[in-house]
């Protein structure tokens, strides 16, 4: 949108329980870059940053947790001068890379929302006979609230409280565990801004609800895709001067497709010297027109 400047602020710093300890926090007039791909499976949403010409104590900083292996966080924020600043990812750095292009220092930061606790947790659990689906949702997702994330249930409707007869038994990769949980109750789990998101494909009154049309951001004409694994899918591009997270439901107004639909992928970029867009994977749940 014209005479709209994007800005954007990065913080790291070492996890203290559900906090992070903000040790640098960088933004103003320095050029930072961002990529955003998010989806409601469990695997670690995944954020890029560029941030050009960090001092050399910064570049120091990050190079010493790096080097030490240490659990350090990265919060970013995005957003226009107009709107100002949200949070866009909470995510665990994985990898930092310092390189030299012509008169600039640019610093990339690889880092994914729960990948810690994603690939190194593990899972021991045995509940007995009569054990209720809630707490064994709330037994198996426990790892994630011990590693500071924490469980965020208020886009699910309520589960049958049926019991297991046989109990339930665990043990082997948390991520393996909470996956099959999932798909057994045909549920969704995510890591998003620290938390673990479980939703369903029928939203809740909870579920924030965005309007998506050309006088709000939408960017030209929603693509139908369709696949044998998804079904019925549209693409929608829009403005990232929208807030909108994977799970949210959208309400499309355009030629092409008027109609409501979750928001199932998400993928975000923006430049504070340039543009921010989102691409948006949209599982249909009403239509009013359609190509």
């Amino acid at each position: 949108m014209r005479g709209v400047r994007n800005i954007a602020q990065l913080a790291v710093g070492p996890r203290t329980g559900t906090e992070i300890r903000k040790l640098r926090a960088w933004g103003g007039d320095l050029r930072i870059v961002w990529s955003y791909q998010a989806d409601r499976e469990l695997r670690p949403n995944a954020v890029d940053v560029s941030i050009y010409n960090l001092s050399a104590e910064s570049r120091a900083i990050l190079d010493a947790f790096d080097a030490e292996g240490a659990e350090l966080l990265l919060v970013l924020q995005a957003g226009t001068e107009a709107d100002g600043l949200r949070d866009i990812a909470v995510a665990d750095i994985v990898d930092v890379e310092h390189t030299r292009k012509g008169p600039d220092w640019i610093t990339s930061i690889e880092a994914g929302e729960g990948e810690r606790v994603y690939t190194d947790a593990h899972l021991s659990v045995s509940l007995l006979p009569g054990a209720t689906v809630d707490q064994i949702l709330t037994t198996v997702t426990s790892v994630y609230a011990e590693a500071g994330i924490t469980l965020d249930r208020s886009r699910l409707e309520s589960l049958p409280q049926v019991q297991r007869l046989r109990g339930f038994s665990y043990e082997g990769p948390a991520s393996d565990g909470i996956e099959a949980l999932a798909r057994e109750l045909g549920i969704k789990a995510t890591s998003q801004l620290g938390k673990l998101v479980l939703s369903t494909d029928v939203p809740t009154a909870a579920v924030r609800s965005v309007v998506l049309s050309p006088d709000t951001g939408l960017v030209g004409t929603p693509k139908r895709t369709k696949s044998k694994r998804d079904g019925l899918r549209w693409e929608v591009e829009a403005l990232f001067r929208l807030a909108i997270q994977v799970g949210d439901v959208v309400a499309v107004k355009s030629t092409a497709w008027t109609g409501t639909g979750i928001v199932d992928e998400l993928e975000a970029s923006g430049d504070t010297h340039g543009a921010a867009t989102a691409t948006l994977t949209v599982i249909p749940l009403t239509t009013d027109s359609a190509e």
